[in-house]
């Protein structure tokens, strides 16, 4: 097993995550900075029982002068460019909604662990 297989599964244990994933998934990580931010993901290849991409995501943004695509995003988001929203549980989503957010909510508990 690759490194990059033990760090990952040493990462889900600490997690409580008892043995590899069965089916192939993808968790996605974000570092809110107070200047930039990013986005990385980590796709566990069931079949291949490791890793199969770990990579810093390129995000599209838009400014006045176009597009801009790049793997730090600022720090702040237009709320224009806001379209929806994830939540782990009901009292998360309910916490959201007293924001009075006019936006769409998933509820998705499988997205954090």
């Amino acid at each position: 097993m690759t490194a990059g297989a033990n760090l990952f599964l040493q990462l889900l244990g600490e997690a409580g995550v008892k043995s590899a994933p069965a089916k192939t998934i993808r968790a996605v990580g974000i570092d809110l900075g107070t200047t930039n931010s990013t986005i990385s993901e980590v796709v566990w290849n069931a079949e291949a029982g490791a890793p199969e991409a770990v990579r810093t995501l390129d995000v599209d943004q838009k400014t006045p002068m176009g597009l801009y695509t790049h793997v730090l995003v600022p720090d702040q988001v237009a709320p224009g460019y806001i379209r929806g929203a994830y939540v782990a549980n009901a009292a998360a989503l309910a916490a959201f909604q007293a924001l009075n957010a006019a936006l769409p909510v998933t509820i998705n508990h499988v997205m954090f662990f």
